[in-house]
């Protein structure tokens, strides 16, 4: 399963069922894009300027290509002058990897950090903007895979309860993902309250206000219950897709 996560508030902006090879890395790729295909509208202000961070998966950089790369024209080397289109890196879309090296017995030797498209300083100065020598690392989607087995058991592993439809396990995820932004309050992302509120009976008084990746976003004002969620009203298509 494929998914991209916006680091500084646990989004899941978007997940995708598929093989791990460059179709599925692509697939997830147009997902990300159609979700950033809006940025006038303030509701998408979460996209602003990505910086894009993934692993030593040899599949991510050429569906990167494909998506996020720009096409540009160029002559032939040979015969009449005429163009044709070719795709390059966009700079104004940084791509940096985290790559393991490991020896022929698979032990880990170290990791290499690339910045595979964009300038190199300005990457590394928004990887790590008050030089506290942060690095490039995928420790953010990582974890979330943890969060995701724990809250859906059609990806825990050796039981009997993984999916056997493709279809159902799709509908899973996308329920996942809903329940874990809007309903599942983060604890790296609560804020203190300035004056503590006294909680019911001799209990110690609430000092934070938990919030949820939407709420960090702020797309919503509360943390939904999932009967709110699962009763709300989704508009028909036609009425948030552009013809």
């Amino acid at each position: 399963m494929w998914r991209c996560v916006k680091r500084d508030t646990k989004l899941r902006i978007a997940s995708h069922v598929g093989k791990n090879d460059e179709e599925g890395a692509k697939d997830l790729l147009l997902k990300v894009q159609q979700r950033m295909a809006k940025l006038d509208d303030p509701v998408y202000a979460w996209a602003g300027d990505p910086l894009f961070v993934s692993d030593g998966d040899l599949s991510i950089p050429p569906a990167m290509l494909a998506v996020f790369g720009k096409e540009v024209e160029e002559g032939a080397h040979r015969g009449p002058r005429w163009k044709y289109p070719r795709m390059q890196p966009d700079e104004k879309v940084p791509f940096v990897r985290a790559v393991k090296q490991r020896d022929d017995n698979g032990r880990l030797l170290g990791i290499l950090e690339e910045v595979a498209w964009g300038d190199k300083d300005e990457a590394w100065q928004r990887l790590d903007p008050n030089g506290e020598g942060r690095h490039i690392s995928t420790f953010c989607v990582e974890r979330d895979n943890l969060t995701s087995r724990l809250h859906n058991s059609r990806l825990v592993r050796k039981t009997l309860r993984f999916s056997k439809e493709r279809t159902m396990l799709e509908a899973a995820v996308t329920l996942e993902d809903a329940y874990f932004n809007l309903c599942l309050p983060h604890d790296s992302l609560k804020q203190p309250i300035n004056s503590p509120r006294p909680t019911k009976g001799n209990g110690s008084p609430k000092k934070w206000r938990p919030r949820t990746p939407m709420m960090a976003e702020g797309l919503t004002h509360h943390v939904w219950t999932l009967e709110e969620l699962l009763s709300f009203r989704v508009p028909p298509r036609h009425l948030w897709t552009d013809p």
